[in-house]
């Protein structure tokens, strides 16, 4: 569905996709697909896969020409979705795109079997007003074959139907999910083509990277890079471009990636992408649907759950897990006979730009992605299915964040073995700060603490109070300097400009490196200095010295302040 705009067309269009894994922007792996034997007996609750045309089924906005929901508070809307024309009776759930348009603020939205408590689990997520972001969904069916979209702040809520999983009581030939050991590569426009021009397209063929003829839909990963605001649209080549988007960038350069599943018609495995405004695609193969012509077998079929929270690391830590952490977790369902997983992958409070990626717990970390963070703050998530081993699914992180893994459901098969150590994450006990390195003023100085900072900053040296004077928690340093008298520790502090990299050596003898965000000068008053709205649950810091009123270091009426926020520690 294309929601860049303020009205959406309601026709249904012709184009199945559904989900997909991790996103890749460098080169994958060599892959194998799971080897699709019959397990002794179908897993109680197992569902096989089947497109529909793509619907619309809601939609919240004004003047929208379909608003097909009731609304059941002020925050939660119900959808009806088994009982939809071209839906097989049966259905116990479906595949959703989620599409959250112009939030008033930051804040989520969370679809859930109808009629079933909210729960703790999130399915899209915004960090600012006026933002548009999709993100699909397996969903467990609820009261008369409907879901809740529960939302935590105004919104307007776009929701899409690509397929539904009906139940099945033993080995069926299609629906059946096929993945591969990792992603392998289709496309990637930035070392081929070069970028799609807007209203431009492409086709990607996917029997070279194994997908075979017959099969339904192939799952893909599809990333648009450096892209221009507007909308991706994947559907079947030969068809007719279908007024719907699987992909909405809002930002001007913006890297963003999705899932999807993308119908093959006439036994062939090729599609096409179209882009409305332009930019480069990255497009990874995680797997595929089998059609009729495949062997009959009960793996690879889908066990719907209701929404389960596995990790949340907020709860765990106060600082984010740091760039380097992996982190697994155990994932429920029948010993011995879950291969992979839906879930939703969200991270948080980013230090920096950078990368999550999703694997089998306890095999070596792949050449892939599953979402990328690019800048922060940021909250972003993307829907996975990932393969799991009998110690569960883990996570990994390129970048200080919070991470947050929910769990829709199973699918059935042998999961893959464990043949690595549980990974050793870093850790932080208290520390205090010893020394500041600034290298573009050649400034390396002691860091002295006490509850009076005058004779220490007499010195010639930096100084912060001994009270709150902590380095590796959630909350705004401040380090302050004598600037034409004493020294001069901070004369050259003006010179700074955003960007910048400062580095403070801790005593637990890590180096917390900040990046210097923006540059103040403001009146002596100490809330003025503080600047409370600064410290937004990140680490952050002040450097703070004398100033006159332009920023020069001869004068002593005001003060230059100088922020910055931690982006890594090492």
């Amino acid at each position: 569905m294309d929601v860049t705009g303020n009205t959406t067309t309601s026709r249904q269009h012709r184009i199945g996709f559904w989900m997909a894994m991790a996103v890749a922007l460098a080169f994958a792996p060599a892959y194998a697909a799971a080897a699709p034997a019959t397990s002794q007996a179908t897993v109680s609750g197992a569902t096989r896969f089947v497109a529909v045309a793509p619907m619309r089924l809601a939609d919240t906005r004004p003047g929208a020409q379909q608003v097909d929901f009731t609304r059941i508070s002020a925050n939660v809307i119900r959808i009806g979705v088994a009982q939809r024309s071209g839906v097989p009776q049966g259905a116990t759930a479906a595949i959703l795109t989620v599409t959250m348009v112009n939030p008033i603020g930051g804040g989520f939205a969370s679809v859930f079997p109808a009629g079933s408590a909210v729960p703790t689990t999130s399915t899209v997520n915004a960090v600012t007003a006026g933002q548009i972001v999709a993100n699909q969904a397996h969903v467990k069916l609820g009261e008369s074959g409907s879901v809740d979209v529960f939302m935590n702040t105004p919104m307007d809520i776009v929701v899409d139907l690509f397929g539904v999983f009906v139940p099945t009581s033993g080995p069926v030939t299609a629906g059946r999910l096929v993945t591969l050991d990792s992603p392998k590569r289709a496309l990637d426009t930035r070392s081929s083509q070069g970028p799609l021009q807007p209203r431009g397209t492409t086709t990607i063929d996917t029997s070279t990277v194994g997908v075979p003829q017959g099969a339904s839909a192939v799952v893909v990963n599809i990333t648009a890079v450096r892209a221009a605001v507007g909308f991706w649209t994947a559907y079947a080549a030969g068809t007719e471009r279908p007024v719907t988007s699987n992909l909405n960038i809002d930002e001007v350069n913006q890297t963003r990636a999705v899932m999807a599943i993308v119908a093959l018609v006439g036994g062939s495995p090729s599609f096409t992408v179209f882009s409305q405004s332009g930019g480069d695609l990255v497009v990874d193969v995680m797997g595929w649907f089998t059609g009729e012509s495949a062997d009959a077998s009960d793996v690879g079929l889908f066990v719907p759950a209701d929404p389960q929270r596995l990790l949340d690391t907020r709860q765990a830590r106060a600082l984010a897990p740091w760039a380097g952490s992996t982190y697994e977790v155990a994932v429920g369902g029948t010993p011995g006979q879950v291969q992979a997983v839906a879930a939703n992958i969200t991270a948080t409070d980013p230090w920096d730009s950078g990368f999550v990626t999703t694997f089998a717990a306890g095999t070596q970390l792949p050449n892939t992605s599953t979402l990328n963070l690019d800048k922060a703050p940021q909250t972003i998530a993307n829907q996975a299915i990932v393969r799991i081993s009998p110690r569960g699914l883990a996570v990994y992180t390129s970048t200080g964040t919070h991470l947050i893994v929910d769990l829709a459901g199973w699918y059935t098969g042998a999961p893959t073995a464990a043949t690595l150590a549980t990974p050793v994450n870093p850790t932080y006990a208290p520390s205090t700060p010893q020394r500041l390195q600034i290298p573009r003023i050649g400034l390396d100085s002691a860091i002295g603490l006490g509850n009076s900072l005058t004779p220490i900053l007499d010195t010639g040296i930096v100084a912060t109070w001994k009270v709150g004077g902590t380095l590796g928690r959630p909350y705004n340093l401040q380090l302050l300097g004598h600037r034409n008298t004493y020294g001069g520790v901070f004369y050259n502090l003006g010179a700074l400009v955003p960007g910048d990299t400062l580095v403070i050596v801790g005593s637990d003898g890590h180096s917390y490196l900040y990046r210097v965000t923006r540059i103040d000068v403001t009146t002596p008053d100490l809330s003025a200095v503080q600047d409370p709205a600064f410290n937004t649950g990140l680490a952050t810091l002040h450097l703070v010295t004398c100033s006159s009123s332009n920023g020069s270091p001869n004068g002593a009426s005001h003060r230059l302040v100088v922020s910055a926020r931690l982006v890594h520690i090492r």
